[in-house]
């Protein structure tokens, strides 16, 4: 068998050789599939002889000419196999199909000056960040003017495109309104668009997503609508002047996103996306801090209150970056962190590290009187 393996082997590599003209990725990839037949076989060869056979009758052969015994037979089947393997190898790796289309092309090994390369694509890079930069300092420049113009009119009404309540009409189990817009909807074309991979837009209006807390017919609201709908006339710029980019958006510290070009949006029931908890907001509207948060856990905070506290520290903690450092301590008559592996220290906001004094805050039990003096002379102690 091994040496039926090795005549196999050595007509797979002559093939591999000549017909391909040693060419460097076909001798590996012959290597590695001799190596692993190889292994394959002597592992197979290894457990036949390792057998241990009920008496010496079940072998029947005679080794004494086993050196020249049926040499001519064996060499043909190594050469069978050999081919065999090869025309599997030229199957999996396509190797006459590159050579084909390498042939076709008439493609040509070219030598490059690696450093005028990689200046080129700095210099491309270069160039396309600042064609965002551009565009970016162009919808900031005009917000603020726009904002800073407008006159505050507590009574505006805004009619808007709102994401969330477009082109939906009533289904067939109201008959006679069947086909009609729902209550609430507005009729907004939208067109596939390949460029935003497909998604139905509408590039001649920004659409404004508002989440279910906010109450988008309050006076700040209306009149930050109103204003920011003039960015569409920016927004437009930016894309004719230079497509490449994808969605434009304006986040309104109002809670609103308005977002270019128009688009549906569907983030479940309740939809309590609100753009100012996302990392790029809150980096961009805030500077990094340190922070300590002390939640009094004596029995007066028994029930609702304690519910309250916890609500509005989670709250706390959903505003923070992981530019931000800080802690959580609890309070009675003993003051200890609510995290105890963060002792003495501000840890970072980390959105791990979040998560487990969210979860922590699960386990607190509220005792004793509260000794405000300790608790805020501890709070300024903390190695910052």
């Amino acid at each position: 068998m091994v040496s039926c393996l090795v005549v196999a082997l050595q007509h797979l590599w002559r093939q591999s050789i000549y017909k391909h003209r040693r060419t460097d990725a076909a001798i590996i990839v012959m290597n590695i599939v001799s190596v692993l037949v190889l292994v394959g076989v002597a592992t197979c060869t290894s457990w036949a002889w390792d057998t241990d056979y009920s008496s010496a009758d079940d072998i029947q052969y005679d080794f004494s000419s086993f050196e020249y015994y049926e040499f001519d037979k064996m060499e043909h089947w190594g050469q069978k196999i050999g081919s065999d393997l090869f025309q599997v190898v030229n199957e999996i790796t396509k190797y006459n199909e590159i050579e084909a289309n390498y042939k076709a092309g008439n493609a040509e090994v070219e030598k490059i000056d690696s450093l005028n390369l990689v200046t080129e694509m700095a210099e491309n890079v270069s160039n396309m960040m600042k064609t965002k930069a551009v565009a970016v300092k162009r919808i900031v420049n005009f917000a603020e003017v726009a904002s800073l113009e407008y006159e505050y009119n507590r009574e505006e009404e805004v009619d808007y495109y709102n994401a969330n309540h477009l082109n939906k009409r009533y289904p067939s189990i109201h008959p006679f309104k069947l086909g009609q817009l729902l209550e609430g909807y507005k009729e907004l074309n939208l067109v596939e668009n390949q460029h935003f991979k497909g998604i139905p837009v509408n590039t001649n209006h920004s659409t404004v997503h508002v989440p279910e807390r906010i109450f988008d017919k309050a006076p700040d609201v209306q009149n930050a609508l109103y204003w920011s709908e003039n960015l569409d006339k920016t927004f437009m710029t930016n894309y004719e002047s230079d497509p490449t980019p994808s969605w434009q958006y304006f986040a309104s510290s109002t809670g609103f996103l308005r977002q270019y070009p128009g688009t549906t949006w569907d983030n479940g029931d309740p939809d309590l996306n609100d753009a100012r908890l996302k990392s790029w907001y809150r980096e961009a509207a805030t500077s990094p801090k340190n922070m300590v948060v002390l939640l009094d856990i004596s029995s007066s905070m028994n029930g609702i209150h304690m519910e309250i506290a916890k609500h509005v520290i989670i709250i706390i903690l959903d505003t923070l970056t992981e530019n931000d450092f800080f802690n959580v301590l609890t309070f009675n008559d003993e003051t200890k962190e609510l995290v105890s592996c963060f002792d003495n220290i501000l840890a970072q906001a980390h959105p791990a590290i979040i998560d487990e004094f969210k979860n922590s805050l699960n386990l607190i039990e509220t005792a004793n009187m509260a000794n405000f003096t300790k608790s805020l002379s501890y709070a300024f102690e903390l190695h910052y």
